[in-house]
C-alpha cells in the first residue's frame, strides 16, 4: 500500500488558458493540500472529484467548436490525453457500459487527515479495460460542499 499524506482540502478557482486547454476557462475545484516532500513513484489510483474539471473543459470545447474539437483546437498533449479518456468514458456511457466498483468493507470508511487505509473493491465492467488505469469518479449527486 502506498501512503499519500494530506493536511486537508481547499476550494480553488483554476484558470486554464486557451493555449493549454483549447478554451480559456475558469473552474472551481476541490483540491487536496499535501505536505512536502511530494511522494516519489507512481500512484496507481487517485480518488477524487477533479475529473469533473476535465469534463467541464471538454464541454466548453464542444460548445466552442463542436464534437470534433480535438482536430481543430490547440490543446496541450497531457490535457489532450485527459480529454480523450473522458470522451472514451462518455462513449461507453452512451453505450450503457458503465462499470461499478463494489465496496468490500462491512462498514463505511472515514479517512481523516494524516491517516491512510487500504480499501478493497471488485470491479464489475462489461467492456475490456484499455490499460491498468482505472478512473473512479464521484457519484452524480454531490457528497462534497460546493
Amino acid at each position: 500500500m502506498q501512503r499519500y499524506p494530506y493536511d486537508g482540502c481547499l476550494s480553488l478557482r483554476l484558470e486554464f488558458p486557451g493555449s493549454v486547454a483549447g478554451v480559456a476557462e475558469s473552474i472551481d475545484a476541490l483540491v487536496l493540500v499535501c505536505p512536502d516532500p511530494v511522494m516519489k513513484g507512481d500512484v496507481s489510483i487517485l480518488v477524487g472529484t477533479n475529473t469533473a474539471v476535465v469534463k467541464k473543459l471538454v464541454e466548453a470545447c464542444k460548445e466552442k467548436v463542436g464534437d470534433d474539437f480535438l482536430h481543430t483546437l490547440t490543446v496541450h498533449p497531457e490535457i489532450r490525453n485527459a480529454y480523450e479518456r473522458v470522451i472514451a468514458v462518455e462513449k461507453c456511457d452512451n453505450d450503457d457500459r458503465r462499470g461499478t466498483v463494489w465496496y468490500l468493507h462491512p462498514k463505511p470508511l472515514k479517512l481523516r487527515p494524516g491517516k491512510n487505509a487500504r480499501v478493497y473493491g471488485i470491479l464489475k465492467y462489461s467492456a475490456a479495460l484499455s490499460d491498468k488505469t482505472l478512473l473512479v469518479d464521484k457519484p452524480e449527486e454531490s457528497l462534497f460542499p460546493e
